[in-house]
């Protein structure tokens, strides 16, 4: 590959990459499943392909369809950055999410998401070594003449090992949709909302309050 730079040595260097992919899904069975393995050296850049280079990567990834409309899908991932470095970084997640109709029987109309998720983070000479959990839980349904209600929560927990540190984010959310139309060719929505997030941790302790709204135009 070409840098940029215009010695040979560099503009002339190889590497190579693998992918492999194994998936299935069908329109009989409720479970769809994806599995992936990709290796890329330092200097496998090929142009136009969205790769990172110097990178090793293996994915799970499952999701099952319920009859009511929920949909529940899980994934487990292992990263290694700087794979051709003295000190690689190594990244793992396992994360779940349930999306779709949540309450069939009781709220026909109410759709929403929960997804959840642990990453941990390690590198080679230890001097990163540290652990995120995150959940978000994000509902909406219809209500009356043209508007639907949003509500949101979400958490995040970030351990630092070396630092001996616990960083925490709260939030809720609460907005409101409202759709309209401008003459023949433009339709439209307004948004306001409001959003509560609390921050904890060594030496940080703060609450913010920050309303929201948001205008969005559209022509046919």
């Amino acid at each position: 590959h070409d840098n940029g730079t215009t010695t040979a040595a560099v503009q002339n260097k190889r590497d190579s990459g693998i992918y492999l992919n194994l998936a299935g899904a069908s329109n009989v069975s409720p479970l769809g499943y994806r599995l992936t393995y990709e290796r890329y050296g330092e200097d496998f850049r090929p142009a136009g392909a969205p790769i990172t280079p110097n990178q090793r990567a293996i994915q799970a990834r499952a999701s099952y369809r319920f009859e009511r409309g929920l949909q529940l899908r899980g994934r487990l991932q292992s990263f290694r950055d700087d794979l051709e470095s003295a000190n690689p970084l190594d990244t793992r997640v396992a994360g779940v999410e349930l999306a779709g109709r949540m309450l069939p029987d009781l709220w026909p109309e109410l759709s929403g998401s929960i997804n959840a998720f642990v990453q941990d983070q390690h590198n080679e000479d230890d001097t990163l070594d540290r652990r995120t959990d995150a959940l978000e839980a994000n509902v909406s349904a219809p209500l009356a003449d043209r508007w639907t209600g949003r509500f949101g929560l979400f958490g995040n927990r970030v351990v630092d090992q070396n630092a001996n540190t616990v960083d925490i984010v709260r939030e809720v959310s609460l907005a409101a949709d409202y759709d309209f139309v401008l003459g023949a060719a433009t339709r439209g929505s307004v948004s306001p909302g409001v959003t509560r997030r609390r921050i904890t941790g060594i030496g940080i302790g703060a609450t913010e309050t920050s309303p929201t709204l948001q205008l969005v135009l559209a022509s046919r």
